[in-house]
């Protein structure tokens, strides 16, 4: 004789109409011709294990210090997006984008308070933005967002918000101190000739870097770049 055990996840109705997380297990018990003779089944309430995977799964893909998306979980949702974009012509756009001068701040007031611009320009990102847009700390003071069904016309006029708040705020630091930074922000939309969303990345990236020598607290659209480069 032989056996088999199997497992499954599922959620189990209660009497007072709530789920109740757990797993299943079976064990196949087999003869020597190989029939199933006998089933032995047993439930295990599952709510505790599900809740440390859960929490496993959101500190994976969670930025720890500003609770946005981190890099890869935004990689991974943007080439989603990307993909539906570009399949049936629906408009995408990215929007990058970094705190200026922002070494001079962890320079002057040390890197404690350099974590609370960066914490406060997260909450500001997240308030300013649809809740459908994918906000992402893309490294050190950079991020990262992507607005599905956005025309980047759409997107300019929310980055252009986002910019003005984060210019307009006084951020606290430390016993009544307060500081006062500005952003600056590249915007590209999906179009035929990008090969993955990295492609885009990259036009909203080059449109950051004229932000930035332009004067910085700016937002630079990378279509606009493209269409004055052709006259």
């Amino acid at each position: 004789s032989s056996q088999e055990k199997k497992s499954m996840d599922l959620d189990l109705i209660k009497s007072d109409g709530t789920l109740l997380p757990s797993t299943l297990y079976w064990r196949g018990h087999f003869d020597g011709n190989g029939t199933l003779r006998t089933i032995d089944l047993s439930v295990i309430d599952a709510t505790d294990r599900r809740k440390v995977e859960n929490l496993l799964s959101l500190q994976a893909n969670t930025d720890e210090l500003t609770s946005l998306k981190n890099r890869r979980a935004f990689f991974e949702l943007a080439t989603i997006e990307w993909s539906r974009a570009s399949r049936y012509g629906r408009p995408l756009a990215v929007v990058l984008f970094d705190v200026d001068n922002f070494k001079e701040v962890n320079d002057t007031y040390g890197h404690a308070a350099g974590d609370k611009v960066l914490k406060w320009v997260a909450l500001t990102l997240k308030s300013c933005f649809r809740r459908d847009t994918y906000c992402a700390r893309y490294g050190g003071d950079e991020f990262v967002a992507i607005l599905p069904e956005t025309t980047v016309e759409s997107a300019r006029v929310l980055a252009e918000r986002f910019r003005h708040e984060i210019e307009s705020t006084k951020i606290p630091i430390d016993s009544g101190l307060t500081l006062s930074v500005t952003v600056s922000l590249g915007l590209a939309s999906v179009t035929e000739g990008d090969r993955n969303i990295h492609s885009v990345i990259n036009k909203a990236d080059e449109a950051l870097y004229h932000a930035k020598g332009e004067g910085r607290n700016k937002v630079v659209i990378y279509n606009s770049l493209a269409q004055s480069n052709e006259v």
